[in-house]
C-alpha cells in the first residue's frame, strides 16, 4: 500500500533594525522572513504578497504565488540587496522537527565547488525516484520577476542596482515558487508477495519477502511457483487437499515506502527570505556587505559620510 505524502504551509517573520548613533556615520537594516511549507508539511520593510494556505497539500508541480519587494518607509535613499535560504525537515519519533537539508544560498556560494551558484537559485535533482536527497541542490523553483533592476551578485545575494528612494519600493524581486514535477518523494519497491485464503467471502493475507529470499509461512496447501506468484491446492469433498488440484489463488505484490529513505515525503519546507538595506555611502556598505562582486553597483549614488542624503 502505497503511504501518502502531504504539503501544508505557513509564515513567520522577523525583523532586526541596526540602531542610530552619533557615533556612526552609517546605518543598515536587515529583515528576514521564514516560509514554511509542509509536505505529509519591516525603516525599510520587506514586502510579500503570499497567501499561507496556498501551501496546504503542496504537491509536485504545483506553483505558489509569493511575491516580494523591499519598500523604503525612510527618509533618505537606501542600496538594497536580498538573499534565500531554505530547509528541509521531517518529525522524529518524538514529533519534532529535525532539519536533515539546510541550503544557505550566500554560505553556499562561498564553498568553492561547480555548482554552489545553482544550489538555492537553479534546481537540480541526481535522481527522482531513488529516496536520497544529498546530492541535490534546491527542488523548489524561484520564478523571479523580469526585472533588470535585480541583479544576481553571484555571491548568493540578488542586489538592487539603483538606490531606492525614500517612499518608493523596489520592482518585485521574488512572484512565485514551484515544487518540480518529478520531486523524489522517496523509495517504492515492489517487495512483497501476499497470498490470501478466501473462507466465507473474507480474504485471510499471508505476506513473504521474495526479494529477501523468505519461504512462504503460509498454509501448507499454498505453494509458489517459479514467478513467485502464490497458488493452493484444491480440497475434494473430505476437506482434504488433491495434490496437483489447483484454483485460484488470491495473490498480489505490495509496493511500500522504504523509511530509510524516504526523499522529501513527510517533510516540512522553510523559505527564509533576508533582505539587507544601507545608506549610501562607501564606509556603509564596506561594513556591512563587505565586498561587493565586481560589477556590483555601478549605477548607485554615494554620499560622503558628512553629506546630507536624500
Amino acid at each position: 500500500m502505497k503511504k501518502a505524502t502531504k504539503l501544508a504551509l505557513s509564515i513567520t517573520a522577523l525583523v532586526g533594525v541596526g540602531a542610530v548613533t552619533l557615533t556612526y556615520a552609517y546605518w543598515s537594516q536587515t529583515a528576514s522572513i521564514d516560509n514554511p511549507f509542509n509536505t505529509s508539511s519591516y525603516g525599510s520593510s520587506l514586502v510579500e504578497t503570499f497567501n499561507p494556505t496556498d501551501g496546504e497539500d503542496w504537491q509536485p508541480g504545483s506553483e505558489v504565488d509569493k511575491i516580494v519587494m523591499v519598500e523604503n518607509t525612510g527618509e533618505t535613499s537606501l542600496i538594497v540587496r536580498a538573499k534565500l535560504d531554505e530547509t528541509w525537515s521531517r518529525a522524529d519519533s518524538t514529533g519534532t522537527l529535525v532539519a536533515y537539508k539546510e541550503i544557505d544560498a550566500a554560505d553556499d556560494a562561498n564553498e568553492d565547488n561547480e555548482n554552489s551558484d545553482l544550489a538555492i537559485y537553479g534546481t537540480y535533482q541526481e535522481n527522482a525516484t531513488d529516496g536520497y536527497y544529498t546530492n541535490d541542490d534546491t527542488i523548489v523553483t524561484k520564478n523571479f520577476s523580469s526585472s533588470e533592476l535585480w541583479v544576481d551578485g553571484g555571491d548568493g545575494w540578488y542586489y538592487y542596482s539603483i538606490n531606492l528612494p525614500a517612499g518608493t519600493s523596489t520592482d518585485n524581486w521574488l512572484e512565485s515558487v514551484t515544487l518540480l514535477s518529478n520531486a523524489d518523494m522517496g523509495y517504492y519497491a515492489d517487495t512483497c508477495q501476499l497470498a490470501g485464503e478466501k473462507v466465507n467471502d473474507v480474504i485471510t493475507w499471508y505476506a513473504y519477502d521474495v526479494a529477501e529470499g523468505e519461504t512462504f509461512t503460509a498454509p501448507a496447501y499454498f505453494t509458489v511457483d517459479a514467478d513467485g506468484k502464490a497458488v493452493a491446492a484444491e480440497a475434494d469433498e473430505n476437506g482434504d487437499y488433491v495434490e496437483g488440484a489447483i484454483f485460484t489463488a488470491y495473490s498480489k505484490a505490495a509496493r511500500d515506502l522504504d523509511d530509510t529513505i524516504p526523499g522529501y515525503s513527510g517533510s516540512d519546507y522553510v523559505l527564509t527570505v533576508t533582505i539587507q538595506t544601507v545608506q549610501p555611502t562607501q564606509e556603509a556598505i564596506d561594513t556591512v556587505f563587505g565586498t561587493v562582486p565586481t560589477g556590483i553597483g555601478a549605477d548607485w549614488v554615494l554620499a560622503d559620510a558628512e553629506d546630507e542624503l536624500v
